[in-house]
């Protein structure tokens, strides 16, 4: 164990950049103070790793939970298939199609180095976070591997500026536009050298600019638009404006969910998780049963 300290006002993704130069072992991973990672999910990603080059990166499942007089699971948060595509510009289309997070992912330690190299180039959480998600898939393929890998605790540990597409319409859309213009420059100098086959020159410039309009196009609807126009009319504060539409649109349910399974299985007998990976379609388990507080 290797304990090194930095200054309390670095950064996050600037101490992680820092950090990880330090590593010397093949691999590597990132877990929060307040998250758990399973030791049998990191197994099942170094397996995935080893003997396959053309994978840079390997996770499992990650479920969410609160931590209060109990362990409480609430949902199974990442849980997206494998990005495998041969080429990186049809990763990243597929990462931003639908995107979740990497940075917790195992990773190759020389790909988790490079993909943290230039955060300091970006203001935002979430122009550093998406520039090592998309420099990630660039190195190579990226394995969602079965079962739980991590847990993430759904209680704030840092309060962060400019994490979420919304928080940052809020406060300055100019600057969310400017990160991206900076976001494109980056993965394009990464990109182009190494994209192989397929799309040449503009095109490539092309369809990255529409992979990242992709997965802007949801937070730019015009209910959400609206709603923060209205606000800032009526005087509301950007941190009351961006708690109203968090509220709004994703803690009352505006999230799309997964038909639920019964967990037994569709007969009511025996254990049956694998039923969840059927037709290639991620399912959500119930489970009903009294615990010992209920007794």
């Amino acid at each position: 164990i290797r304990h090194v300290a930095y200054p309390s006002d670095l950064h996050p993704y600037l101490k992680v950049r820092e950090g990880v130069q330090l590593v010397t072992t093949p691999y590597c991973s990132i877990c929060a103070d307040d998250d758990v990672v399973l030791l049998l999910g990191i197994r099942r990603c170094l397996r995935a790793l080893d003997g396959r080059p053309d994978v840079c990166a390997a996770h499992g499942l990650y479920f969410n939970f609160s931590e209060t007089e109990s362990f409480n699971l609430s949902c199974i948060m990442y849980r997206g298939p494998s990005l495998l595509g041969e080429d990186p510009l049809t990763r990243l289309q597929q990462m931003f199609g639908a995107y979740e997070a990497v940075f917790y992912a195992v990773y190759r330690t020389p790909v988790l180095q490079s993909a943290f190299r230039r955060v300091g180039e970006l203001q935002t959480v979430l122009g550093r976070e998406l520039v090592t998600a998309a420099l990630t898939a660039v190195a190579g393929k990226i394995v969602r591997t079965e079962g739980f890998y991590y847990g993430r605790n759904t209680g704030e540990s840092l309060s962060y500026e400019n994490w979420h597409p919304y928080q940052i319409l809020v406060n300055s859309p100019s600057l969310l536009f400017d990160e991206f213009r900076r976001l494109r420059e980056i993965v394009l100098e990464e990109l182009v050298p190494v994209q192989g086959g397929g799309p040449k020159g503009d095109d490539i410039e092309t369809i990255l600019d529409l992979v990242f309009l992709r997965y802007l196009l949801p937070y730019l609807r015009f209910d959400v638009v609206d709603r923060i126009i209205a606000d800032r009319l009526n005087g509301m504060d950007t941190a009351a404006a961006f708690e109203r539409l968090w509220n709004v649109l994703v803690r009352r349910g505006a999230r799309p969910r997964p038909p639920v399974e019964p967990l037994m299985g569709r007969d009511g007998e025996g254990f049956a998780p694998d039923l969840f990976r059927e037709g290639d379609r991620w399912r959500d388990y119930v489970l009903p049963s009294r615990t010992a507080r209920d007794e």
